[in-house]
């Protein structure tokens, strides 16, 4: 009986090794794989980056964006529009551009990409922007 208890711990333990290389092995794949994409996928970036640069476009990273309370009122203010309407630009409520404003909170990623988008707007694109939002928040 002990030696058949032995076998079968023997084997379990066996087995559960195996299963455990199996499913490291997959993973292992499986990141290797990932690793590829990320790989061509930051060769690809280095390449559209290189054809907008050379093509005159500028580039503003979401890292390079300031977002402090002083910064934000001064681009709203440079923008000449009200709280009400940078906030509808932003897709945030009115509050969160006065919490911005005031130091008490500061743009998630998803506003700082917008933002980035408006730095880089020309003169024609950004009244564009602005003439539709204050016919969509006043009319």
């Amino acid at each position: 009986m002990s030696s058949n208890i032995l076998t079968l711990d023997t084997l379990l333990t066996q087995r559960v090794q195996e299963t455990t290389q199996s499913v490291l092995n997959g993973i292992l794949q499986k990141l290797e794989q990932q690793q590829k994409e990320i790989s061509g996928l930051r060769e690809e970036n280095r390449i559209i980056r290189a054809m907008l640069q050379s093509s005159g476009v500028k580039l503003v990273s979401i890292k390079t964006v300031r977002t402090s309370a002083f910064d934000i009122r001064n681009l709203r203010r440079k923008l000449e529009i009200s709280q009400e309407v940078f906030a509808f630009l932003l897709e945030v409520n009115r509050r969160t551009v006065i919490r911005w404003e005031k130091g008490l909170s500061f743009p998630q990623p998803k506003q700082k990409k917008i933002l980035v988008k408006l730095k880089n707007m020309s003169k024609d694109e950004l009244a564009s922007k602005i003439q539709a939002a204050n016919t969509a928040l006043y009319s």
